[in-house]
């Protein structure tokens, strides 16, 4: 153990060590100057490094991909003709990056504030089947859905953490976990506000909402219908049982019925639902950025709960300001790193 850590810690410091030397090489700035893309080049490359070797590091990405951002842009003003230019291209870059990230904030929120009154169960207590291959559709159709209102990675936690609930083996929940990803991928292709991506696209006015759902609907259930139908005809998921075999039993159904869902859970899920899809439309109706849309219907799911919460002491942690510390804050933070990194 002593000798693992030895190596462990070495591999760490090894790894500093080569971050600052070509840190302080790039930053010189004889060095930007002649060979401004090779130093970006090299600091962006040990940037996705670190990020990738994460856990081996135990150095969190979020930080690293900010400071990744810093050095860049520090590297491109040392090596631009002007500072003003850099400037510019700065206030810019913050400006687009700045409006996905309040989109984010606001979906991010949204979600919590409607998981902390249970509405998803809603959506969980959908999976009644104990069929095998019936199980497999079920959880890549609810996937897929779910992944068009809400962002890849709500999803892909939300169905993965309904799957822990379950008394599956590991070969089971493995097949599962594999459907789960494909159908949240699929899922936020074809819907303007499912995926990061397709967001920045979207709110770049590079795309719109109509047109990307027509085109991209249909492949996309076809890249999920593919998989989910080789998964049946292979019978992956439960190898040796019978076809007519139950995959869960009574008392593991009755996991996904444990959580009662809180006071006027239903209507916290209809209007936080709603004001996700109203983006669009609030887009298409006052050709405003899609980010004041979402936090319009922030501010609407804000109201809403302090006045239905608003006698009930018990009923406190339910409010928007309690949901707010649950908010993927590290996630975001990531994200405008990266955002930042690559928007020059």
């Amino acid at each position: 153990m002593a000798s693992y850590r030895l190596n462990v810690d070495l591999f760490k410091t090894i790894a500093i060590g080569t971050f600052v030397v070509a840190g302080a090489a790039a930053i010189s700035y004889s060095l930007v100057f002649k060979n401004q893309n090779l130093a970006m080049s090299l600091v962006f490359f040990l940037g996705y490094a670190g990020i990738i070797f994460e856990e081996c590091l135990a150095f969190n990405k979020s930080g690293i991909a900010l400071l990744m951002a810093v050095t860049l842009w520090t590297i491109h003003s040392l090596g631009a003709a002007s500072p003003d230019v850099a400037v510019e291209q700065l206030s810019k870059s913050s400006k687009e990056v700045g409006e996905i990230i309040y989109f984010l904030l606001g979906a991010m929120t949204i979600v919590k504030i409607v998981d902390a009154h249970q509405g998803l169960k809603l959506v969980t207590d959908l999976i009644t089947t104990r069929n095998p291959r019936l199980l497999l559709w079920v959880v890549g159709g609810i996937t897929f859905v779910l992944s068009s209102v809400l962002d890849n990675l709500t999803s892909t936690i939300l169905m993965v953490s309904l799957l822990q609930k379950l008394a599956l083996d590991t070969e089971q929940r493995k097949s599962l976990g594999a459907i789960v990803i494909i159908a949240a991928n699929a899922g936020g292709a074809w819907s303007p506000i499912g995926d990061v991506t397709t967001t920045m696209l979207w709110m770049d006015g590079r795309i719109s909402t109509l047109k990307t759902m027509q085109v991209l609907f249909l492949p996309s259930v076809i890249s999920l219908a593919v998989p989910l139908a080789l998964m049946s005809s292979l019978r992956i998921l439960g190898k040796g049982t019978k076809e007519r075999e139950p995959l869960l039993t009574s008392q593991q159904m009755a996991l996904l019925t444990l959580e009662e869902m809180a006071p006027q859970g239903k209507l916290v899920f209809g209007v936080g639902i709603g004001t996700l899809l109203f983006v669009p439309i609030f887009k298409s109706l006052t050709r405003l950025p899609p980010y004041l849309g979402m936090l319009f219907g922030l501010g609407v799911l804000w109201i809403l709960t302090d006045a239905i919460h608003c006698d009930d002491l018990q009923r406190q942690k339910l409010k928007v300001p309690q949901a707010l510390p649950r908010v993927d804050t590290q996630g975001i933070l990531f994200f405008l790193g990266i955002l930042l990194s690559v928007g020059r």
